[in-house]
């Protein structure tokens, strides 16, 4: 099973899986050493039940991820064909999730181009304003002044798409990164970004 990496179309349902077989793998692994133990010793009071004891922490871990990738649900793939279609060459990633300390907000798109980052959130009750705010003080903690816009219209936030699909590339000064060397800005900014989303 091919793995998709955070930002592509179809992260939602590859991470999930991937989730759910760590899970198991660390369920069989805890009960295979529970079992040595109880095979070998015929008693339960032994070295590795503690040790498939402590192997449940990992467990629990690997659960809550899989709870919370049930939060969220995939985008659709016609969705994400117009989207693409329309963004053309712009810096694009899809199904991200973001939280803030009160919430979770999932993201169907965003796109950056210069001074502009724009999010599409299926969600109608999506606090946009909250969004904005915490994806501001991000990029602003990080050292990009960045314009942000979340939409939950999607007509909006298609003819944002195309206006910024269609201007000019927008020439921005700014240090390159030392520890990425072959990345733009507005690389940096998905980079970031990806970085925000679980």
């Amino acid at each position: 099973m091919k793995r998709v990496s955070k930002g592509k179309f179809g992260y939602t349902v590859s991470h999930r899986k991937w989730q759910i077989m760590k899970m198991l793998l660390y369920i069989a692994l805890a009960l295979g050493i529970f079992l040595a133990g109880y095979l070998t010793t015929k008693t339960t009071k032994n070295i590795l039940s503690i040790v498939a004891l402590v192997g449940s922490l990992p467990i629990s871990k690997e659960m809550v991820g899989v709870i919370m990738s049930y939060r969220r649900k995939p985008m659709e793939k016609k969705l994400y064909e117009e989207i693409s279609a329309k963004a053309g060459n712009l810096e694009q990633i899809y199904e991200l999730l973001f939280t803030t300390n009160e919430k979770s907000y999932g993201v169907e798109a965003a796109i950056i181009e210069g001074k502009d980052v724009i999010c599409y959130a299926v969600d109608p009750k999506c606090e946009v304003n909250v969004l904005q705010k915490h994806l501001l003080k991000m990029l602003d903690a990080n050292g990009y002044k960045e314009n942000v816009k979340v939409f939950t219209d999607y007509k909006k936030f298609m003819d944002r798409v195309g206006d910024l699909a269609r201007r000019e590339k927008e020439e921005i000064p700014y240090t390159q990164n030392p520890t990425y060397p072959d990345l733009n800005r507005d690389q940096l900014i998905k980079h970031l970004l990806l970085a925000l989303s679980i």
